[in-house]
């Protein structure tokens, strides 16, 4: 069973669908993405599609990532969590009063230190600015990760951590108000 931080079953895995995983197809090159606002160009490859329907059978093969946030009377309070998709247990996460680029930094390094994966690991996200940022995108080789992004206008590939969000806002947030962003 999947478990996540906040304790509450996310998914059952049938222990056969994930011993009967086979090699992912070959990678779908993207056109690069133009950022905008001088981020510049950047490289997008989705090679995660084939994680999602067919579970990694290990550890460590294929992590996902997304931003979310959480009303409070102080302003947002941003929150971005990592899943490993052998499990979809939260490997690492950070919270902040920004979306700037040190939240998934962060949240990356927790992963990281916890779990101190082989070279390799499929990173997924969306586009998003944060993860296209070049400080972003070193660490990611500093760690020895493939980064794979979606393509424009699919939300499938990240399922996973879209489901996270859901489970958390229906399941522990809906109805409650935060004064402060600690609180939250």
């Amino acid at each position: 069973l999947a478990v996540c931080a906040v304790g509450f079953r996310l998914a059952a895995l049938p222990r056969d669908a994930i011993d009967a995983a086979k090699r992912p197809a070959a990678a779908e090159t993207l056109p690069d993405v133009d950022l905008g606002g001088g981020f510049g160009r950047v490289s997008v490859i989705d090679l995660i599609g084939y994680y999602i329907e067919n579970p990694p059978a290990t550890p460590n093969a294929a992590w996902t990532s997304d931003i979310t946030y959480v009303a409070t009377d102080e302003g947002w309070l941003y929150l971005v969590a990592i899943l490993d998709l052998f499990n979809r247990e939260v490997v690492g996460w950070s919270m902040k009063p920004h979306m700037k680029r040190e939240l998934v930094i962060d949240a990356l390094r927790m992963a990281w230190f916890r779990r101190r994966p082989e070279p390799g690991v499929i990173f997924h996200s969306d586009r998003g600015s944060q993860y296209c940022s070049d400080d972003f995108q070193r660490a990611l080789t500093a760690y020895g990760m493939r980064s794979s992004m979606s393509r424009k206008g699919n939300c499938w590939d990240n399922a996973p951590t879209e489901s996270l969000w859901g489970s958390l806002k229906v399941g522990r947030l809906h109805g409650r108000r935060f004064e402060t962003r600690r609180a939250a």
